[in-house]
């Protein structure tokens, strides 16, 4: 039943475009480098939420949580040692908000060394279906 139940489950996640960094080189060079070292942050985030919705023990499976499709806003830094650490995450529903939090709170991450100690904004779109 479990195996049907994550076959039929279906998650998309969009990164949205809408990443800021906090004190953008005023270099328009740096600045492009920190654009791809941004994108390929987003894209890091986006692997570890879909790796974990994939799973069969899921958050939004645990907690019975039938359907999700919310947007959520994650503000964080990475720090010296390269963990993630969640300012804030803020959605209309506050289950999706405290998944995104706990999933990525003092989670390593492989970044460009350029991204440490520098705090983030993404746009999230959760879409769950089981």
């Amino acid at each position: 039943m479990k195996t049907l139940t994550f076959f039929k489950s279906i998650l998309l996640i969009v990164v949205l475009a809408s990443t800021s960094v906090v004190a953008l080189a005023n270099d328009p060079i740096e600045t492009r480098n920190e654009v791809q070292n941004t994108q390929n942050l987003k894209e890091i985030i986006g692997d570890i939420i879909q790796k974990d919705i994939s799973s069969n023990e899921n958050y939004f499976y645990q907690n019975n949580i039938k359907e999700a499709n919310e947007n959520v806003e994650l503000k964080f830094y990475i720090t010296s040692d390269k963990k993630v650490k969640v300012i804030s995450s803020d959605s209309k529903n506050p289950m999706v908000a405290k998944y995104v939090n706990q999933l990525l709170q003092d989670c390593a991450v492989d970044v460009d060394n350029k991204l440490v100690n520098r705090g983030f904004v993404i746009g999230l779109k959760v879409i769950y279906r089981s």
